[in-house]
């Protein structure tokens, strides 16, 4: 789902998603070969479609189509797919869509983000919260029109996703979840000097390779 004329009510995308997996769960083999083998990317790119994590101007938010479609394939079949979710609504900070998911409620104020705090909160009460998997897009600066290199992007990179996977989310009565991170899409036509450079960096921040600076800056 994604880049559509409008969204769809949380109603109609839950509707179509019970559809399709009913379709697949309909196949002969679903038991045997398919079942525990599917990656559910639910949603493409919600800044396409004025999809923010909250509800707004009359556009359902991510955090309702997010939670009401896992809740209703989670009834379907519990350990039936992986669920892939992206971010929404926070370019403000550089980030281009389907990245996202920066929860310090500092930075949110300080550049005027999309909340996701509601959306995680209610997710570390689900049954299926282990099945979850948060895939950002990342792109250099030829996309994002914002340039991060060296520490300034492994900054970024941390509060944006990367803190998921690190310290994980924590709310306010202690419960806390640690995340995988996968990332969803990225790539540059390789034409101008950042985007190279910043590939070489964000190579170093997706294989752990720490420099000095990066360890002082991420105490």
């Amino acid at each position: 789902m994604g880049t559509e004329n409008q969204p769809y009510t949380v109603a109609e995308f839950v509707c179509k998603w019970r559809t399709l997996m009913s379709r697949l769960m309909s196949a002969p083999n679903w038991k045997d070969d398919i079942r525990g083998r599917v990656i559910v990317d639910v949603m493409n790119e919600p800044d396409s479609m004025g999809i923010k994590w909250e509800p707004q101007n009359n556009y359902p938010g991510a955090r309702d189509l997010y939670l009401q479609t896992l809740d209703a394939l989670n009834n379907m079949s519990p350990d039936g797919w992986l669920y892939f979710l992206e971010g929404t609504g926070q370019n403000n900070f550089g980030l281009n869509w389907g990245n996202g998911l920066i929860s310090d409620v500092n930075i949110i104020k300080k550049y005027g983000l999309s909340d996701p705090n509601y959306f995680f909160q209610q997710l570390l009460t689900k049954p299926y919260v282990n099945r979850v998997v948060f895939s950002p897009h990342v792109y250099p600066p030829t996309i994002t029109k914002a340039t991060f290199l060296g520490d300034s992007l492994w900054q970024q990179c941390q509060i944006a996703f990367g803190y998921l996977q690190t310290r994980g989310y924590c709310d306010s009565n202690g419960k806390f979840r640690v995340f995988p991170v996968v990332i969803g899409e990225t790539g540059s036509f390789m034409t101008d000097s950042k985007d190279n450079q910043w590939l070489l960096d964000f190579a170093d921040f997706v294989n752990a390779r720490v420099s000095i600076s990066h360890i002082i800056l991420s105490t």
